[in-house]
């Protein structure tokens, strides 16, 4: 099942409504009885004490670039950043907008920054569908619109 070999143990700690961190507890625990990867020693160590997960059945296997990435030239990297807009100077977000992303500090941090240097941009990455009403919301906290 593809949402339980997604599933982390944060998912356990994070959420605060109690069916929705047993289901996340059911999930992982079938995921990683199962064999599946984790993507963190951390996380292999919820899973191993918080779900009793027997130690050789859970396989860390780190996120990372494939060791045939290489960087564009620079001339290369003009062209894309031209095509696409990016600005020259900007602090880049890729992910989820959820409470454990700390979304609120991201955005905080980021007005510092860009009370000092005014070019500075940040771009944000995001496939969950409600990104713009959460993204609203916590400039909306954060006193930035």
């Amino acid at each position: 099942n593809r949402a339980a070999a997604n599933a982390t143990s944060r998912s356990i700690v994070g959420s605060p409504n109690p069916s929705t961190r047993a289901a996340s507890c059911a999930s992982i625990h079938r995921a990683a009885s199962n064999g599946s990867p984790r993507v963190s020693e951390a996380t292999r160590r919820d899973v191993v004490d918080l779900l009793h997960v027997p130690p050789d059945r859970v396989t860390v296997i780190p996120e990372a670039v494939d060791t045939e990435f290489r960087p564009p030239s620079a001339e290369e990297g003009r062209r894309v950043a031209a095509t696409f807009g990016v600005p020259s100077r900007y602090v880049l977000y890729v992910g989820q907008f959820d409470p454990r992303k700390n979304m609120e500090g991201l955005l905080a941090a980021f007005a510092r920054a860009a009370s000092i240097d005014p070019e500075l941009r940040l771009p944000l990455c995001s496939m969950a569908q409600d990104t713009r009403e959460k993204l609203v919301r916590a400039l909306k906290d954060a006193k930035l619109i």
